[in-house]
């Protein structure tokens, strides 16, 4: 029984501390429907979507960011 524990204890400490580096992505920075995505270079990309939805990314797409006319 004591080496169950030990053994539960540590698969649960193991879990968490993988866990860490995962954060949500979606519906960041919105939950809308993309319709188009173009790359005018290997940095700058805008995407398109419904309900007015523009996006742009100046870092090859790591990080996409609301655009506002």
């Amino acid at each position: 029984v004591k080496t169950l524990i030990t053994f539960l204890f540590l698969l649960n400490l193991s879990i968490l501390s993988s866990a860490q580096n995962w954060y949500r992505q979606n519906p960041l920075p919105n939950g809308n429907k993309l319709n188009s995505i173009k790359f005018y270079n290997n940095q700058i990309g805008w995407a398109v979507g419904t309900n007015g939805t523009i996006l742009y990314a100046n870092d090859g797409g790591k990080d996409w960011k609301l655009y506002f006319l």
